[in-house]
């Protein structure tokens, strides 16, 4: 983060019009500057910045070096450029400001600044409707209700991808840190079109220990790599437990101590032989009765599993008795649902299958 000097301490400061044209992922910075200290200026190099200046975290869109300015005192020169740029995700406009920074042996120092009169909207591709995820073991399902390029049309965008990302903190928008969960690209979009609902069920990555605020991001391949276009920022955090601590192995008992052979008795006399018994007459062996069959216990019936229909994939509610895909797909775009009889207003379900499904569907 930059320091700021007093303004009577400003080496240059900016003086007369100031202009900026976003083209794309490109900005172009046009500014004049005053000289107040010819030394200062002449001995650093210096920056035009491009920044948000409210409504979020303030993120530095672009950046033109100017290098160290050679001018008298009182002098007023033009500079002016184009640098590429990181555009602020989302749909709202933004306050947008000019910063001018030297960075020197004392580091980086803001000397002056100045916010423009109207805020600035950045065109971009947006995420339309509802969005949702939901774990599924060592998988995520990610819905989205559309996609949308307001560019002008012809305009076609990079490619897109739709991403699931874990923060350690509520995303604002910006540069950010955390894990992703799941990704896919979904191609490009011409400007004015748009793609309608879609779900996917993804690889879900394993997560380290902790609370974290999940993320569903829309970004889109620039000069730069991927930027993110629109973000929905999910409020219950997602919780991953530690594993428990493995017990330590209980200590071996140390062996008993043997005991000493016992010494043996003098041997008995013999007795004298018995005389022999008269045999007895066999007795007729007795037969076993057979064992009475067991009988197989009856197998309990599986209770179906509910289906929810707000949330659920298109695969999982095609797999309800008397649903095709075609009518999956059909409730997916028309939900949400507020109650489950708003199912028989989607084309292909009438209230027969809707009373067949009654018991096999939640909201």
């Amino acid at each position: 983060m930059s320091s700021m000097v007093a303004p009577e301490a400003a080496a240059v400061r900016f003086a007369g019009p100031m202009n900026y044209r976003i083209e794309g992922d490109v900005v172009h910075l046009e500014a004049d500057l005053q000289i107040c200290d010819a030394d200062r200026a002449n001995g650093a190099d210096w920056s035009l910045q491009f920044w948000t200046d409210e409504g979020g975290p303030a993120i530095c869109i672009a950046e033109l070096p100017l290098g160290a300015i050679s001018a008298a005192p009182g002098a007023v020169i033009p500079v002016g450029g184009s640098a590429l740029a990181v555009l602020p995700a989302g749909q709202d406009p933004r306050p947008v400001a000019f910063r001018l920074v030297e960075t020197g042996a004392g580091g980086v120092v803001q000397h002056d600044f100045v916010t423009f009169a109207h805020a600035q909207a950045f065109v971009l591709p947006y995420l339309a409707g509802a969005v949702g995820y939901r774990f599924d073991g060592d998988q995520v399902d990610i819905s989205v209700d559309g996609v949308v390029n307001p560019r002008e049309a012809g305009n076609l965008s990079g490619t897109l991808s739709l991403e699931l990302w874990a923060l350690p903190k509520a995303y604002q928008g910006g540069n950010f840190q955390g894990a992703p969960v799941a990704g896919i690209q979904i191609g490009s979009l011409a400007g004015q079109e748009g793609l309608g609902a879609m779900s996917f069920s993804l690889p879900a990555a394993s997560l380290p220990p902790g609370e974290w605020h999940l993320t569903l991001m829309l970004r889109e391949w620039t000069p730069s790599g991927f930027s993110t276009r629109d973000f929905t920022p999910f409020e219950q955090t997602y919780v991953v437990e530690a594993p428990a601590a493995k017990a330590a192995p209980a200590p071996k008992a140390a062996p008993a101590a043997k005991a000493a052979p016992a010494p043996k008795a003098a041997p008995a006399p013999k007795a004298a032989p018995a005389p022999k018994a008269a045999p007895a007459a066999p007795s007729p062996a007795a037969k076993k009765a057979p064992a009475a069959p067991k009988k197989a216990a009856p197998k309990q019936a599986e209770a179906p599993a509910s289906v929810a229909v707000n949330s659920a994939s298109v695969t999982e509610i095609a797999g309800l008795k008397g649903v095709s895909k075609k009518l999956a797909e059909a409730i997916v775009a028309a939900r949400p649902f507020k109650k489950l009889d708003e199912l028989v207003a989607v084309k292909g379900l009438g209230s027969k299958l809707f009373d067949k499904l009654k018991g096999q569907i939640t909201l």
